[in-house]
């Protein structure tokens, strides 16, 4: 009797445990280990809001350092913000200097050449290790050309950072400037120019392919700030699906174009704004500016900068 009774409650469960369960639809092999998901599918991790004010913060105090030390003539407070080996490139107007001795040489040579010259950084952007500013440079005249205080040279200066000093200067112009004074290329100028616009159309449709092929085959884009690097056209293919992915509809906007006006290989950049969608919905605008190295129309190698504030506004920082 009792092993009836057993045997009825057992059926009774299941009977009741088949109406209340929902049907379970097992995978074929459920042993299998499942599938990571796509990189669309990953949100972009944001950076570290603490970080990006501590770099931020440093780099301002160490370029507004720099630049009264070229306002004030002080050879001293010049050699206090570079390194003892750092590097001056300035292609344009055909300067190289190797350490700090040479740096200072250059500075008082331009100090005896144009006299009574101003500069004032109007503009930072920064990566894990430097940056680049935007200086407005006055008071000097260049084949004929005179920049003044409402229309001034427009200098682009890359700076590479060790211990809170600057280790290279790398010079670059805006192409206004470079187009204006007397070491304009036209066929440079127009290069760049088609080069920026290339970038900012590919960037701005979600075209994958299109961003490609801006790239040679082994060509290193990098961005210190987020810590990413796409090594080869595949890879930085494989990236800007992922960008499109997180930031649908995503505009860059071209401000400003600069670059170098002579020399092998010369480097072209360009600062602009990419339109997005913030934290709550709203367009907002990040401010980047990219740095590219070309070789017969590709590029071979970027790097990237944004100007820290609008990354925390947009939600890119936090």
């Amino acid at each position: 009797m009792r092993k009836i009774l057993i045997t009825t409650i057992t059926i009774l469960f299941f009977l009741v445990g088949c109406q209340l369960a929902p049907a379970l639809n097992l995978p074929p092999n459920p042993s299998a280990t499942p599938l990571p998901p796509t990189p669309t599918t990953i949100p972009r991790a944001p950076v570290s809001l603490t970080e990006v004010e501590s770099t931020a913060s440093a780099f301002e105090a160490l370029t507004r350092a720099e630049g009264e030390a070229w306002n004030s003539g002080d050879d001293q407070a010049l050699r206090a913000v570079f390194t003892e080996d750092a590097i001056f490139t300035d292609k344009t107007f055909g300067d190289l200097a190797v350490g700090i001795d040479a740096i200072v040489g250059v500075f008082n040579n331009m100090n005896m050449l144009v006299l009574n010259w101003k500069g004032q950084v109007t503009d930072r952007y920064i990566a894990l290790e430097g940056g680049i500013t935007v200086n407005n440079i006055w008071n000097l005249e260049l084949g004929g050309y005179k920049f003044t205080q409402n229309d001034p040279l427009v200098e682009v200066d890359w700076l590479q950072t060790r211990d809170n000093h600057i280790s290279s200067m790398i010079v670059l112009h805006s192409l206004d400037t470079l187009k204006n004074s007397f070491s304009a290329d036209q066929q440079r100028h127009n290069q760049a120019s088609s080069l920026l616009s290339s970038y900012q159309s590919a960037w701005s449709y979600g075209d994958q392919q299109a961003v490609s092929e801006l790239y040679s085959s082994d060509a290193v884009r990098e961005d210190s700030l987020f810590g990413e690097m796409q090594p080869g056209r595949e890879a930085i293919g494989s990236f800007a699906k992922s960008f499109f992915a997180w930031y649908p509809g995503a505009r860059w906007s071209l401000s400003m174009g600069f670059g170098e006006g002579r020399g092998d290989s010369p480097k072209t950049g360009g600062l602009f704004v990419i339109r997005v969608n913030g934290l709550d919905g709203q367009p907002c605008d990040v401010r980047a500016g990219v740095l590219l190295q070309t070789a017969e129309d590709q590029i071979v190698h970027e790097d990237l900068f944004y100007e820290p504030q609008s990354l925390i506004k947009c939600g890119w920082v936090r």
